[in-house]
């Protein structure tokens, strides 16, 4: 990368077509969290956002969703970019790029991470996902038959689904995300940063609630967005009940109609269980995913580019302490994923 390649931008010139996560959305989300926002561009590429956060005296920079039509992928050029970045942010000791780049599925990771580029021993976004292609003419065509006996006896319990508009149901979602939270054992987003994200008011994209109702009462819900022609399945939640009844099963394949009807071309299902992992803890969510048929896709995930290294060291171990405590030990072959 040539010196004067690097140029500053604002959130206007984010391109429509790119992730949910290279959106002035993403930036209005993270603000909640203490987050400022800065755009650049490279000569030639995309504009992407690089999120920012104050860690005491330094910042550490987050590059969230990005891909090769914003950055080309290799050490050099992320190792470049970082030091580029860092002459206009003051203090700052890295910069995280989350990428979205494609992998094949067994490749390994490692072969990104060089003398300046490290590959953390944990990820932020999910690196395995499932793609339905919702603009396919007959999506329901795909579904394993673990799927369609799930969503026809729903129908038969008389489950119904639709988006829900009214803010007061978000209550009753909540209720039943936090019921799922400790029946699956993971932490729960709060109830204000899930509000906050359902409330945003602009044009680049859509945060929308499903709920699937039994008798009147929700059985399961999804928090999903959808931004240009994309879609992507965010937050779930289903009750002892709804399970009985196969209730999200009935409301993604709702949610898969619906958006096929309006256009939309693909719904991230947005994370799996690794397909090379055995045992590996998200294995019943990847089950239930790929029931619906779709493309199963590895991407690149977490590269850190540690631009002051005493600095980073210490943030790293504070941060191992604190991802360690919520999520239990790393995985030591993570770098094969």
């Amino acid at each position: 990368m040539a010196a004067g390649d690097l140029e500053e931008r604002s959130l206007r010139d984010l391109t429509p077509a790119a992730s949910l996560f290279q959106s002035p959305f993403w930036a209005y989300v993270k603000a909640r969290n203490g987050w400022t926002h800065r755009v650049y561009s490279l000569k030639g590429k995309d504009p992407f956002l690089v999120l920012i956060k104050r860690w005491g005296p330094f910042t550490l920079g987050y590059a969230p969703g990005i891909d090769e039509s914003h950055i080309p992928h290799d050490g050099a050029t992320f190792s470049d970019v970082a030091d580029d970045i860092s002459r206009f942010v003051r203090g700052m000791f890295c910069l995280r790029f989350d990428s979205e780049y494609h992998l094949d599925i067994k490749a390994d990771r490692c072969e990104f991470s060089s003398q300046n580029t490290l590959i953390p021993g944990f990820d932020i976004q999910p690196v395995d996902t499932v793609i339905i292609h919702t603009a396919s003419e007959h999506p329901r065509k795909e579904y394993r038959t673990r799927a369609v006996r799930q969503i026809r006896k729903a129908e038969r319990q008389g489950i119904t689904c639709g988006w829900e508009h009214d803010s007061t149901w978000f209550s009753h979602w909540y209720a039943l995300y936090r019921e799922t939270s400790r029946r699956c054992g993971f932490l729960p987003r709060s109830g204000e940063y899930l509000l906050h994200l359902l409330q945003y008011g602009g044009d680049q994209a859509r945060p929308r609630l499903a709920l699937a109702w039994k008798d009147g009462i929700p059985a399961a819900g999804a928090m999903v967005m959808i931004k240009g022609g994309r879609a992507w399945y965010l937050y779930g939640a289903t009750g002892a009940e709804g399970l009985s009844h196969g209730a999200m099963y009935c409301l993604q394949d709702w949610i898969i109609r619906d958006l096929h009807d309006r256009g939309i071309g693909t719904y991230n299902l947005y994370g799996t269980a690794p397909r090379d992992v055995a045992d590996h803890h998200l294995g019943s969510l990847s089950l239930f995913k790929s029931a619906f048929g779709g493309t199963s896709i590895r991407m690149l995930g977490l590269v850190d580019c540690p631009v002051m290294k005493g600095p980073y060291r210490l943030f790293r171990y504070v941060e191992n302490k604190r991802i360690t405590r919520a999520r239990g030990p790393f995985d030591p072959d993570f770098s094969r994923h």
